[in-house]
């Protein structure tokens, strides 16, 4: 019998969203739902017009708790991002965001709080997901309302091509870790946003240092052009690599029922 991983509880079970629903809607294209896509063994693309839940870690009481934290995230990086946020030009061209209103550490606890979610869920989609020794000090964010301790700082970066119809931007990919300089951090997709979280107690070397959530001034937002990066050929990647798990598994199917 699964319990509620924040108080423990049997009951009372909610359908809880790990990326709130709100980052899925943004990118739906015209009607068509976000397709979810992974590179994760047995993993095909799906659509899913509200992302992924999990209906078996949090109760209704807890899943409350994310909720100003929440809302704080999609009111910075989606609802209101155009009143936070004045482009850095250099040359005529928008090189990035700023913000001086921004509660960086604020916005840091709402990262946090999305990949301890991630990491408890066991949706396939976030297997790649581990905090290990990490999730009580993420929990931590939650339960005694301080902020997130220093082993967890992120550097944001927003797409700013998503008008190119020929770019796969209906589509999302799974969370997965890497390593920056020697430095373990997750990178996560929230729509147009890209959040590369770090989870050590080795710190950013710069400059991303300079730019991240625990550095000095405003807050700070890399502009970035998605034809130009090595995300889309992750992203293509990423695609053939669960079409092929989708055949595989028609495939197999298809000789079990003969």
């Amino acid at each position: 019998m699964p319990s509620c991983r924040l108080c423990g509880s049997t009951t009372g079970f909610v359908k809880s969203h790990i990326i709130p629903e709100a980052f899925f809607r943004e990118i739906r294209d015209g009607k068509e739902a976000p397709i979810l896509v992974s590179g994760s063994p047995g993993y095909f693309p799906k659509r899913s017009p509200i992302g992924i839940y999990d209906a078996e870690i949090l109760c209704s009481g807890c899943e409350s708790e994310f909720a100003q934290l929440d809302s704080y995230g999609i009111e910075v990086l989606l609802s209101c991002f155009g009143s936070f946020f004045q482009p850095m030009v250099l040359s005529g061209v928008a090189e990035g965001f700023e913000s001086a209103t921004v509660d960086k550490l604020k916005l840091l606890d709402f990262l946090v709080s999305v990949l301890w979610r991630a990491s408890v869920s066991t949706q396939a989609f976030y297997r790649k997901v581990d905090l290990g020794p990490y999730e009580q000090l993420a929990i931590d964010v939650l339960v005694a309302g301080s902020h997130a301790p220093g082993v967890f700082d992120a550097v944001l970066a927003r797409w700013e091509d998503n008008d190119d119809d020929k770019l796969p931007t209906s589509a999302i990919l799974d969370p997965r870790p890497e390593r920056w300089d020697g430095i373990h951090s997750y990178r996560m997709y929230l729509g147009k946003i890209v959040a590369f979280v770090r989870v050590d107690k080795r710190p950013f070397a710069k400059p991303f240092s300079e730019l991240s959530l625990r550095s000095e001034g405003p807050c700070r937002i890399i502009g970035r052009r998605l034809a130009t990066s090595k995300d889309l050929d992750a992203i293509c990647k990423t695609v053939l690599t669960s079409e092929q798990n989708k055949k595989k598994f028609a495939s197999k199917r298809g000789r079990s029922e003969s």
